[in-house]
């Protein structure tokens, strides 16, 4: 077994396997949910504050081929044995673990915070970091680059 993003992982029939058990916390991202404050500093922004598109769902049940997710209030319902509505739930695949149908606008989901945090690194410094090596302009410096990337000479 491998222990990657603080999940257990462990490889089966040629593929990895990504083990989850109920209350288990994940993230999806959901371009629609905006927060145009950021609430870790409180500073108002103009534009939606891209952490906040990701929206924490918790693994509220299982069947053989999926996990369920739902949200905190639906998780403190299960807890509690209230009923909840399944139609605010999320079903997942166990195999491809990706959202489907509607709510798949990133259908990719986050098992850890360091993942969430990862891509926001990524969203925020990507197009910063391009134009610094563009700025840069030198040989060496792309030739470098192009070395950790395995690019090939022409």
């Amino acid at each position: 077994m491998v222990k990657l993003y603080s999940r257990v992982v462990k490889l089966v029939e040629e593929r990895l396997v990504i083990i989850l058990k109920l209350m288990d916390k994940v993230w999806i991202f959901n371009n629609n949910k905006r927060e145009y404050v950021n609430p870790e500093t409180g500073e108002k922004l103009g534009i939606p504050w891209y952490k906040g598109h990701f929206i924490p769902l918790f693994v509220i049940g299982e069947t053989t081929r999926s996990w369920i997710l739902g949200s905190q209030s639906i998780m403190d319902k299960v807890v509690s044995g209230e009923e909840y509505s399944v139609g605010s739930c999320y079903k997942v695949t166990k195999k491809d673990p990706k959202m489907h149908g509607y709510h798949a606008i990133d259908s990719r989901i986050y098992f850890s915070e360091e993942e969430v945090n990862q891509e926001c690194w990524m969203y925020k410094n990507k197009y910063k970091v391009t134009d610094l090596l563009l700025a840069v302009g030198d040989y060496n410096t792309f030739k470098k680059v192009a070395d950790m990337l395995g690019l090939e000479e022409c």
